[in-house]
Formats: structure tokens, C-alpha cells, sequence
């Protein structure tokens, strides 16, 4: 009787064996990692930023996994179960509503497929695993137990806290992309990513600023160029002319206090921008 179990035993996993090398494929798209600088850049200065209000981008699906996966995979491997399957590569695939994960695994000859949803919760993006397959066949729960799946869910998330320049109020899952809404903490901006000279003059104008949609848009602008220029980055002709713009639609007063606040900390070559 021992040996009957053995051997039905030993053909549910050559069936399984096969399954898997009949259903998956042996690769996953790798990822190179995109650091912070590139979410900043792209939030800040290549998005219509508004600074007094909520903002929104779209996020290619190469991008999203340049920013997540990494960092995913680094969470996964660091779970301090002894059982625990390492991660090698994940890639994720997005679509309408849901993720479509594939892994690979440390030493095991097959591709993991997740599909997760995906929520916001304070400062992390948490992803719950709806399904966990190997090819098209579910995986038996002695596998996820033998790999150390089970509590999968634990580690699926990314700590937003690490992107404390903005505040991420919603996202949305479309087919090969993402879209968030998200608010700019300016104080973390200003700290971070401008010459300490120029810090005042930015907290003053936004202040200055904020009374009109045509004093607004200065705002915004101003503090785009202030940024490049701290970057060592060049100015674009574009926003140059928004610049000039936005300038002649100020009303008098401001456009006086706007002078004299540029004399006062120096920013000439904003106000050289804005009058030639």
C-alpha cells in the first residue's frame, strides 16, 4: 500500500512537472531601476505641475516597472521566512483594473503568474495576490507552503513614504499604463531641490501668488525654471514665453511686488526673463 501511495504520489508530480514546462515560459522581462530623481523630474518638471492644487500623470508600463519591480523584488527577498523562494525577476503587465505579474524564481525551472489588485493605503501602494499560478495551472497550497508563498501578501506592497515629495491621492490601472493623482508637498520640494539663496524667494511667492488662476501660473512657472536652474538644466524657449505671459497678465500691484521681491533676493535672472 506504501508503495502504490509513493508511486501515485511521484506521478502527480511528474503531471505537475510537466504541466509546468508545457504551460510557462522560461523568461521574464528584466527591468533596469529608475531612481527618485527620475519620479521628481518627471512629477515636477515635465508634467502642467500645479502646486496650489492636485495634479495628474501617466506612467508607461517600461516606467512603472522601473519604479516598482525593483523595489518589489527587494521587499519580497527580504521576508525572513528560512522557506522563502528568492525572487530573481518580476515584471508587471498592466491592464485594465487589475496587474498580471510574472516572476522568476531563485533555482526553480518555471515563471510565476500573479494577478493582483492594487490599493492605496496611507503612505503604501499594497498589492493583493487573487490568484497564483504556475503557467495556467493553480498552485496547490503544499507548493505555496513548500515555497514559502502563503503569506505572500504580507510583503506585495511599496512604501510611498520614500517619495516624500508629493502625496499620491488616487491611482488608476489602464492597459499599459498608470495614472496617479497626486499633491506637491512644497516644503520638501523647496528643501530638496533648490539652492539654499533661492529658498526664500520661492516660499514668498508662493504665498505672493496664490490670489489669482493668472498669478498662479507664474507661480508654477517660476518655480519650473528656479528648479532647472538648480539642476543645471537649461530653460526652455516654451516656458520662457509662458513666463513673459504670465507676467504681462498680472495686475499692477502684484506685478510691482512681484520686482521688487525678485530685487530683494537677487533672482535676476528670472526678472531678466520676465521683462526682456
Amino acid at each position: 500500500m506504501k508503495i502504490l501511495k509513493l508511486s501515485l504520489l511521484l506521478i502527480l508530480i511528474v503531471i505537475i512537472v510537466m504541466g509546468i514546462l508545457l504551460f510557462t515560459s522560461n523568461k521574464v522581462d528584466s527591468t533596469d531601476k529608475l531612481d527618485k530623481e527620475f519620479l521628481v523630474d518627471k512629477l515636477v518638471l515635465q508634467s502642467q505641475l500645479d502646486i496650489y492644487s492636485e495634479n495628474s500623470i501617466k506612467f508607461s508600463e517600461k516606467e512603472v516597472n522601473g519604479l516598482i519591480s525593483p523595489r518589489l523584488k527587494t521587499r519580497l527577498n527580504s521576508r525572513n521566512d528560512s522557506s522563502s523562494t528568492k525572487f530573481e525577476e518580476i515584471y508587471l503587465n498592466l491592464n485594465k483594473d487589475y496587474i498580471y505579474v510574472q516572476a522568476d524564481l531563485d533555482n526553480l525551472p518555471f515563471v510565476l503568474n500573479m494577478k493582483i489588485d492594487t490599493t492605496l493605503k496611507e503612505d503604501k501602494i499594497s498589492f493583493t495576490s487573487q490568484e497564483l499560478r504556475i503557467g495556467k495551472l493553480p498552485i496547490p497550497q503544499f507548493l505555496l507552503d513548500r515555497f514559502g508563498l502563503n503569506n505572500i501578501n504580507d510583503s506585495l506592497y511599496i512604501d510611498t513614504s520614500e517619495f516624500n515629495e508629493i502625496t499620491i491621492t488616487n491611482i488608476e490601472l489602464y492597459e499599459n499604463n498608470l495614472e496617479i493623482d497626486y499633491k506637491t508637498n512644497n516644503d520638501q520640494i523647496v528643501e530638496k531641490y533648490i539652492q539654499k539663496d533661492q529658498q526664500k524667494f520661492i516660499k514668498t511667492i508662493l504665498t505672493k501668488l496664490e490670489k489669482s488662476e493668472e498669478s498662479r501660473s507664474l507661480a508654477n512657472n517660476i518655480v519650473k525654471a528656479v528648479l532647472l536652474t538648480s539642476a543645471d538644466r537649461e530653460i526652455s524657449q516654451g516656458l520662457i514665453d509662458n513666463l513673459k505671459e504670465d507676467f504681462i497678465n498680472l495686475d499692477s500691484q502684484t506685478k510691482t511686488e512681484l520686482v521688487f521681491t525678485m530685487i530683494k533676493y537677487n533672482i535676476n535672472y528670472i526678472l531678466n526673463l520676465v521683462q526682456n
